[in-house]
């Protein structure tokens, strides 16, 4: 059986498929630290101007559907996936190569765009490629690329995020964009591995019809709904990040261990949602995880009002970063896993595209609604005296979807619905990787 297990993991589509997301989670967060100083230290952008501009180069991951019918629809040269991943990785590497060049803050914003835009186009053709691989497992070996996949993504989020820290200290932000850009460079020698056979257009009637007879059944609008209600909470995440560099001081090297320890324990949760959560009720791990969450957040007051004179700020904002990023993950991966699971044969691209968009429109949402607030309450780089106001309202905002969790359908109310659930995936596919790591609304 081990024998087995590693022919699998060795084969060269595995192989293909976890180069491309190991270099996928590195080209994610390598440029975080220095794109966060950049903003704060460099261009002098405030609280409220960035918050805002994270939710614009975050549009391109809600049109992840378009994508994926592009795929679906056209293919280019009798193939609908690597075409596309190819274009979207050149699109990435031009991006991060003119960013740091760029003098306006137009040019600078629309540079984050594309490269979002790419990556995002990249990651729609993999996950149609890795839903159309576990498709074809056996009973036995099920969840097997998506374990794999999304461990290989993590570990290079991991990498990225400790050598993107030294980096920046050593070469600044040119150095790290510019090293940046090299990364999509070689999704492209990965997926030269992978053997995609030649198909035929899809109609779009079709697609159409396979689509909307899928979400008119009640369990999955109303599963939608929860996720729109429960993703688009207003953030005020970049705020607090500000409060951290300008107030409390916190340097480049403190702001990665903080990044380098999430990944860690992100790690730690999958495998621990896999070992021991992936058959527990969907409802009841939501709920609890949404419950987590508003308490672990409100640890936060004790940074800002400085309740705990004896713990170093640094320890607190690690402790709860830590609690976030696991109560964070268990929320993501039942949500992700059920996406997974009802994709329509045909069209995984399209359907599972729309399924996580929904996720990601639902975050530039809570990021706008975010900025709107932060600017409300006069919140800017030098003045946080009503940051606390802005983090009750917020906080308060988090109980809604709580309130909705009944949305939320239980394992035998999709058997009772027919919902197609024969492919089970175990380990979600990351829907959503977002600049600001918010990949569920969790204010992380």
């Amino acid at each position: 059986m081990l024998k087995r297990c590693v022919k699998r993991i060795l084969s060269i589509d595995h192989v293909a498929v976890l180069g491309f997301y190991l270099l996928l989670g590195f080209n994610f967060s390598f440029p975080q630290v220095a794109i966060q100083f950049w903003m704060i230290e460099e261009i002098k952008w405030q609280p409220a101007q960035t918050a805002a501009i994270y939710g614009l180069i975050g549009i391109p991951w809600c049109f992840k559907p378009f994508y994926g019918f592009l795929s679906d629809r056209y293919p280019i040269g009798g193939l609908r996936r690597k075409p596309y991943l190819i274009i979207g990785a050149l699109t990435t590497f031009l991006s991060w190569l003119v960013l740091p060049f760029l003098q306006t803050t137009f040019l600078r914003i629309l540079a984050l765009f594309t490269a979002s835009l790419g990556a995002c186009v990249g990651d729609v053709m993999m996950d149609s490629i890795v839903v159309c691989i576990a498709k074809t497992e056996t009973e036995e070996s099920k969840g097997t690329i998506q374990s794999n996949m999304w461990i290989a993504r993590n570990v290079g989020s991991l990498l990225g995020v400790i050598g993107g820290s030294l980096y920046y200290n050593a070469f600044g932000s040119l150095g790290t964009f510019l090293a940046n850009a090299c990364v999509p460079l070689f999704w492209i020698v990965m997926i030269k591995g992978f053997d995609e056979p030649p198909t035929e257009k899809i109609n779009t009637k079709e697609i159409c019809v396979k689509i909307g007879s899928t979400v008119k059944q009640p369990q999955i609008y109303k599963a939608i709904i929860f996720m729109l209600l429960a993703c688009s909470t207003p953030a005020y995440g970049q705020s607090f990040v500000y409060y951290l560099e300008k107030e409390l001081k916190f340097t480049p090297m403190e702001f990665g261990y903080l990044k380098t320890s999430r990944r860690i324990f992100a790690i730690i949760s999958i495998w621990c949602y896999k070992r021991y959560f992936r058959h527990v009720e969907l409802r009841k791990i939501l709920f609890w995880s949404l419950l987590s969450v508003f308490i672990v957040e409100q640890s936060r007051f004790l940074i800002i009002f400085h309740l705990t004179p004896f713990i170093p700020n640094f320890a607190l904002a690690l402790l709860e970063g830590l609690m976030m990023t696991i109560v964070g993950e268990f929320i993501l991966m039942p949500l992700v896993v059920l996406s997974a699971r009802i994709c329509p044969e045909g069209i995984e691209g399209t359907f599972y595209a729309f399924i996580i968009s929904i996720q990601n429109l639902s975050g530039i949402i809570g990021d706008e609604w975010g900025s709107l607030v932060v600017h409300a309450f006069g919140v800017t780089a030098d003045d946080f005296t009503h940051l606390w106001k802005v983090m009750v309202l917020c906080h308060l905002c988090d109980i809604i979807p709580l309130m909705v969790i009944q949305f939320v359908p239980r394992d035998r109310e999709l058997e009772e619905e027919e919902i197609p659930l024969k492919h089970e995936i175990e380990i979600p596919l990351d829907e959503l990787e977002d600049p600001t790591d918010d990949e569920v609304k969790t204010n992380i």
